[in-house]
């Protein structure tokens, strides 16, 4: 989520407020928030504007990318690689370790990154030491894991089996995903992403997010679970959901296949579509990134978030920019 709840340790007294301004809107808590061009979140009332904290550096893009003619390439310590905004995952690799981009020289590899936050590894330090431990082979998963497991209907078939177990009680939520930071889609592009999935116990909230992972907060729409029927939520600004008018509940324990099409956008022209088992069920227009410049550069694949203990089973996941 952005701005009102993330306040800076050293915040400024009442003042004017920006002349250019970005982002405009009241938050799920009521705080109306205002974002200038330049990145700055401020808390708006009649008496002014409060500083409240930087959603994004200036000049990002070009921090963090290298546009050319020949391609968009992600900047890297050990040199550009390309973005990959078109690409599918069988979870047919011999061990989890083999699922990750280690090294610039590796092809037809997609996963960067994954996190495991739970009770037993609930802060940031926590749960990214247990990643670096687990890819280093020197420790095993506690409670929330990740794994590559035989499909319970079709042995031959290997899928990736993600377990967590409910948060604790100083916690937001738990979680345990697959991250992607090669994708990069920007406002006016469209998004094609497939997966089939299988509900095999509990019931996670979310399955995948379409992040921005240079903003504050991670924001950009994801597809929830509200009481047990697919959603679109926008995990930013006003946290606009877009539900199905006549909810077809999502079947546990069996496959069922997920397709999502979205058309980026900060305006009401933005498209969010979704289908369950080839059934069209959420057809819808509105807004679903935060603003114009911003960059979905994160795909999040598997329980990213839940409020109790739960199994997922995710398969086949498939990312285009294009119908398929």
């Amino acid at each position: 989520m952005i701005p009102a709840l993330f306040f800076s340790s050293c915040k400024k007294e009442q003042g004017d407020c920006p002349q250019d301004v970005l982002m405009d809107y009241v938050d799920p808590e009521g705080n109306h928030v205002i974002v200038g061009t330049d990145g700055s979140a401020y808390l708006y009332s009649d008496d002014g504007c409060i500083y409240a904290d930087l959603i994004f550096t200036p000049g990002f893009l070009e921090e963090h990318y290298l546009l050319t003619d020949s391609g968009t390439f992600i900047i890297t310590a050990e040199g550009p690689y390309p973005v990959a905004n078109n690409f599918t995952e069988d979870f047919e690799q011999d061990t989890f370790n083999d699922l990750f981009l280690f090294s610039l020289d590796e092809t037809g590899k997609w996963w960067n990154h994954f996190t495991c936050q739970s009770p037993a590894f609930p802060e940031v330090e926590d749960y990214n030491a247990l990643r670096d431990c687990i890819w280093a082979g020197t420790c095993e998963f506690t409670d929330n894991r990740l794994e590559l497991a035989s499909d319970p209907f079709e042995a031959s078939n290997q899928v990736l089996q993600c377990t967590a177990v409910a948060p604790s009680a100083d916690m937001v939520t738990s979680k345990c995903s697959l991250e992607s930071q090669l994708p990069f889609f920007r406002c006016g592009d469209d998004l094609w992403y497939e997966a089939r999935y299988c509900i095999w116990s509990g019931m996670p909230l979310t399955l995948v997010d379409f992040e921005n992972s240079l903003f504050l907060g991670y924001p950009g729409p994801r597809v929830i679970l509200r009481d047990g029927v697919l959603a679109f939520e926008n995990k930013f600004g006003e946290k606009t959901g877009y539900e199905q008018a006549t909810p077809v509940p999502v079947p546990v324990g069996e496959w069922f296949t997920l397709k999502v099409h979205l058309r980026f956008s900060d305006q009401a022209d933005g498209q969010l579509e979704l289908w369950q088992d080839g059934v069209q069920l959420i057809s819808a227009s509105g807004i679903n990134i935060p603003s114009w410049n911003s960059i979905q550069n994160s795909l999040e694949v598997g329980i990213s978030a839940t409020q109790n203990d739960c199994v997922l089973l995710v398969d086949d996941v498939r990312l285009a920019d294009a119908p398929f």
